[in-house]
């Protein structure tokens, strides 16, 4: 009983942690790539609306979550100097706290040949995070085992809510020769994305605390198998605060029939969960689902019924069809 009730202990410890340092992982990362990296967004002309939501550890004080809505409009169509915006609003909530973000984004994106591009990004918004501290418990506030929330505690909380603004930039380079019909059938692309490079501070104790910076690696490549199926593999690094995530996976797509694809994938997060991916796409429509099971060398050592589940939704229009066909989205990134 003594083991469990301190392995529990260590769990809640280190995914209040978890929380506190670091961003909200979405294993349907491509599904939001403003969140990923701002510059994906030249990769093609599609009007863009991305809905996302996370939920995990709902064992634990009803668990994590993050919902997240998205836009990436081109403003620009001119392919050789392409413009587009977009904005990206998320809320996390975990136990007693609560993060709202609020982002714009303007990306560049320049031709350098027939099919290699190179995109350039910015990202900045505003941020408020929130702490109920009338939901916490402290060991002031139990006397001979029993509680009372009369009792005073030590912890002196200055804030209980915290306003900070923050900026971010994406750089990709990715080589798209599917665009034309003659040409070869791999896509590939590498790309370097920072955030929170200002540090801003959300401490709510009076020592200062400041968000650690988010540097990411995305790399990878698509097959092009004929009319009917690609096949994605691809690799992101995410460092932060001291803690590394490295996740490779494989995403297949198959073409059922002209405007709708079938999508099958997988992730692994190194010492941290496998995750299983599967999506739908019908005539710009797509809809994701993907579920994760924790590592048993993690958090799964802790609870072995631990899980994530993931879903998505994203609608595209190609604002380059004026006469509103449908496109198959031919850029070299994953549907997940």
């Amino acid at each position: 009983m003594k083991n469990l009730l301190l392995n529990i202990l260590f769990l809640l410890v280190l995914m209040t942690n978890v929380f506190a340092q670091q961003d909200a992982g979405l294993t349907q990362a491509y599904a939001n790539p403003l969140n990923l990296n701002p510059a994906i967004m030249g990769a093609n002309n599609f009007l863009k609306v991305m809905v996302n939501h996370k939920s995990q550890l709902a064992l634990i004080d009803g668990g994590y979550s993050s919902s997240s809505l998205g836009v990436i409009y081109p403003i620009s169509l001119k392919r050789s100097k392409k413009i587009d915006g977009g904005i990206n609003i998320q809320n996390d909530k975990g136990g007693a706290f609560q993060k709202f973000d609020a982002s714009l984004a303007l990306g560049y994106d320049v031709k350098l040949s027939k099919a290699g591009n190179l995109s350039f990004a910015l990202i900045g918004g505003f941020g408020q995070k929130t702490l109920n501290a009338a939901i916490l418990t402290f060991d002031e506030q139990y006397i001979n085992g029993e509680f009372s929330a009369a009792n005073a505690i030590t912890e002196d909380y200055s804030f209980t809510k915290r306003e900070y603004g923050d900026i971010g930039f994406g750089l990709m380079w990715y080589y798209n020769p599917y665009i034309f019909e003659s040409a070869g059938k791999v896509n590939c692309f590498v790309g370097l994305s920072g955030y929170h490079l200002n540090s801003p501070s959300k401490s709510f104790l009076a020592t200062d605390y400041r968000i650690p910076r988010r540097f990411g690696v995305q790399a990878g490549i698509k097959i092009v198998g004929g009319k009917k199926m690609d096949i994605s593999p691809n690799i992101r690094l995410n460092l932060q605060g001291g803690m590394q995530e490295i996740m490779p996976g494989l995403c297949l797509d198959y073409r059922v029939v002209q405007g709708m694809k079938l999508s099958l994938g997988s992730y692994y997060r190194l010492k941290g969960a496998t995750a299983f991916l599967v999506g739908v796409e019908y005539r710009g429509m797509t809809f994701g689902y993907s579920h994760d099971l924790y590592s048993k060398t993690g958090i799964g050592k802790y609870m072995p019924t631990a899980a994530a589940d993931q879903i998505t939704f994203t609608y595209k229009y190609d604002l380059a069809k004026k006469d509103g066909s449908y496109t198959d989205d031919n850029s070299p990134f994953s549907s997940f």
